[in-house]
């Protein structure tokens, strides 16, 4: 299908941004924009709080944007990054059914039950692995989707993909894929998303759990001021430069932990990745971005790359480097040059995933549509055999020939609610890992521990690599361990390797 005018919508938690997009031959124009800023509570962490109220503030931008009211309907919309999981992995070449493999990769790393799953991926070309095949996913929660689409309608919007917020950042402000392996840093007010394009697009992509907001907190508490000051502080003076011990040292603090998290990944993509090159220029986007300093610290910590800010890159019609995303959105159905970026596509009345040039796949429902039908007749097989069973049960307890009544054995924790059958079974199987052990690969770092069982939750602490742990629980490919001083948190197992006693 092709459009003539695309309307981008990027929602955070603190603004909404518009940007409305038209195609004229081969040239793509912005021919009307509008910002609005929210009040706190609205949407939190891309989660809609106050539907009345955002709905409200929508209405607002497109009738008051800049050059008259935005009367196109077809949007394009960007999955906030904490409810959005992407993973690249490799199968082998030679695999046989790739569908099934990536399903089987996408229900081990993502916590997201199989009726509640959607995604889509890609096989990642010029990959130099001859053996290999690296695939790229993301996938979210299908009623997550939904959610946001039933809302866009009540605004008789019509939403006709969802985005990459990263994806559309990066097309925001470049107008090219680029020849060399490029990384965006997106230094944003929840998280910090490390992330390298290269001529296919996308091609790693990793999430730091903290952002600016965090930044800003810790800088209110190090100062003893309101978050409101600190954050104004933070922007206007340059505190890398500050007389104040307390001001330079917390900044600095902060922003070598980023440094080095930015260097181990640019380490392992130059190892891991050689066919693309090695990274040679590092951007620095997103609201933290905006710190004054930042630039000249990056370069002094980064003086074999070139570093740049996004903001000074072209920008369509002058517009401020807040609307990059929302340009990159409306691009993204605009140019070809865009067309391997992953992207949940929308229509008619339920959420699809559908093909595009090999790339894109509704994957639960193409591999699951034999097995559904063959698992309504062995549901019905079974359906039959237990009327035979229970019937079976009614007869002997009922009948004058049985020796004594039908006693039904209590269970008092599972009766009175005090546990569920599904609590009991977990703390079942943790009775039975908490003998297991495992050991920490080598990987040429400190691996990260989590507050649970996914990507998204909060770094907590670090283990290091050859190190032993014993093994409390275990959850979609991941193992909480056991650590210093009994504290325990979650590691991924794929970077682990069972003790055999």
């Amino acid at each position: 299908m092709h459009y003539k005018k695309i309307v981008g919508i990027d929602i955070s938690d603190f603004s909404v941004e518009i940007v409305e997009m038209e195609k004229n031959e081969d040239s793509v124009k912005v021919v009307n924009f509008n910002r609005v800023l929210l009040e706190k509570g609205i949407v939190e962490k891309g989660k809609i709080k106050n539907k009345a109220k955002l709905k409200k503030e929508i209405l607002i931008a497109l009738a008051q944007a800049k050059n008259g009211a935005i009367r196109t309907r077809d949007i394009v919309f960007a999955l906030p990054d904490n409810f959005l999981y992407t993973h690249f992995f490799e199968v082998e070449r030679s695999a046989q059914d790739l569908n099934r493999e990536v399903f089987n990769e996408v229900l081990k790393v993502v916590p997201l039950s199989k009726k509640n799953l959607a995604f889509v991926y890609k096989e990642i070309e010029s990959f130099s692995n001859k053996g290999k095949k690296r695939i790229f996913f993301a996938a979210t929660d299908k009623n997550f989707l939904n959610e946001w689409k039933i809302f866009f309608q009540s605004l008789k919007l019509s939403p006709i993909v969802f985005d990459m917020e990263i994806l559309a950042l990066f097309r925001g402000f470049n107008r090219e894929l680029p020849e060399k392996p490029v990384c965006l840093l997106d230094l944003g007010a929840n998280s910090i998303n490390f992330a390298v394009f290269t001529g296919v697009g996308l091609i790693y992509n990793y999430q730091m759990q903290y952002g600016g907001s965090y930044i800003t907190e810790k800088l209110a508490q190090s100062l003893g001021c309101s978050y409101e000051k600190a954050e104004e502080n933070k922007k206007k003076n340059n505190l890398f430069l500050s007389s104040k011990k307390a001001e330079k040292e917390i900044l600095e603090k902060i922003f070598t932990h980023v440094v080095e998290e930015v260097k181990r990944n640019i380490v392992y993509f130059n190892k891991n990745f050689t066919g693309f090159g090695e990274i040679n220029q590092l951007i620095l986007a997103g609201g933290v971005s905006g710190t004054s300093g930042i630039l000249d610290f990056f370069q002094k910590n980064f003086q074999e790359n070139e570093v740049s800010l996004a903001k000074d890159f072209e920008k369509y019609n002058n517009l401020e480097p807040v609307y990059f995303e929302a340009i990159g959105l409306a691009k993204r159905l605009f140019s070809e040059k865009w067309k391997n970026d992953l992207t949940f596509y929308i229509k008619d009345d339920s959420i699809k995933i559908y093909k595009n040039k090999e790339l894109f796949y509704n994957i639960y429902n193409k591999i699951n549509i034999k097995k559904i039908k063959e698992n309504i007749n062995l549901k019905l097989v079974i359906l039959i055999f237990l009327v035979i069973i229970a019937g079976g049960l009614f007869i002997k307890a009922f009948s004058g020939n049985s020796v004594k009544e039908t006693e039904i054995v209590p269970l008092p924790l599972l009766e009175k609610k005090i546990i569920s059958k599904k609590e009991q079974e977990e703390v079942a199987k943790s009775a039975q890992n908490i003998n297991k052990k495992i050991k920490i690969k080598e990987i040429n770092s400190n691996l990260n521990v989590r507050a649970g069982a996914g990507s998204e939750y909060a770094i907590i602490d670090s283990v290091a690599e050859k190190t032993v742990h014993a093994v409390f629980n275990e959850k979609n490919g991941w193992y909480e361990i056991i650590m210093k001083d009994n504290q325990k948190g979650w590691v991924y197992a794929e970077y682990t390797e069972e003790i055999l006693e």
